[in-house]
């Protein structure tokens, strides 16, 4: 990442993974070592190329697990993934890894510059950072950075870098994920220092930016769910419900509950 390496004009990065089609989660249960309580319990869950999706549900139902589980940094207790097809520990790791971009709500930054810290290289395409940064409401903060985007994130190593809030840290965050360009994009709670609206704006330009992808929400903020075609209710370690926004809240049941409460609550602040 030394500066004399970077080259503002390389190209955007191309996919280094297939194509996706689908994921497959068969009887798929999860518990941690050590504990006799399973935190999901005979998954069987089929996830489709450019499907949006939403995944709710109470604190503990599972949600961030289950990302976690795809991306394969946990390994099912029971059943088995697969990834077009073809078992997830038919292919190494970092191979499995490139299907996918993911942002969490715990993020860190490094202590180099903007474009360096999205890029996660010395070599980048200054073009595509500034649209990306763009789309993320981002642009007017590079323009009052010194330096813009080969602005330090921090001041630790650089007198004249920037000073970024919880909410721009996300933000560069979920640029990193869009700069990488993988098939299949999952984001944990990835706007949790954002306001509601803040939050809201985010996703209309996620639907943009990722048009012909796969993604992937887990959000307390149920509005959210408006913006995708399916939405899984989790529950009791399982998928309690599986449909569309309008299905879900016509059926009455868990989720339709769950979004009736939240509304009730932000129609009482406002």
């Amino acid at each position: 990442l030394a500066k004399g390496r970077r080259q503002k004009e390389a190209s955007a990065p191309s996919d280094p993974a297939k194509s996706f089609q689908s994921l497959e989660l068969r009887n798929v249960s999860f518990r941690y070592p050590d504990s006799e309580d399973y935190v999901l319990r005979d998954i069987n869950l089929t996830i489709h190329a450019n499907e949006k999706i939403a995944i709710v549900g109470a604190n503990g139902a599972g949600k961030t697990t289950l990302i976690k589980l795809i991306l394969g940094l946990y390994k099912p207790t029971r059943g088995e993934i697969l990834l077009n097809g073809m078992p997830v520990q038919s292919r190494s790791f970092e191979e499995h890894i490139r299907y996918f971009s993911a942002v969490f709500q715990d993020c860190s930054l490094l202590d180099y510059s903007v474009a360096e810290n999205i890029a996660l290289d010395g070599q980048f395409s200054a073009e595509r950072i500034q649209e990306i940064l763009g789309r993320l409401h981002l642009d007017r903060k590079m323009e009052s950075l010194k330096n813009g985007i080969e602005t330090s994130v921090t001041r630790n190593l650089d007198a004249d870098g920037a000073d970024m809030s919880g909410g721009e840290k996300q933000r560069l965050m979920i640029a990193r994920a869009l700069y990488k360009d993988a098939p299949v994009y999952l984001f944990d709670e990835p706007t949790s220092a954002l306001s509601a609206a803040g939050e809201y704006e985010i996703y209309r330009s996620f639907a943009q930016l990722t048009e012909d992808k796969t993604v992937l929400y887990i959000s307390h903020r149920l509005a959210s769910c408006r913006l995708c075609t399916r939405i899984l209710f989790l529950e009791d370690g399982g998928v309690m419900e599986d449909g569309g926004f309008e299905e879900l809240m016509e059926n009455k049941g868990g989720f339709a509950e769950m979004y009736e409460t939240q509304a009730a609550c932000y129609r009482q602040e406002a």
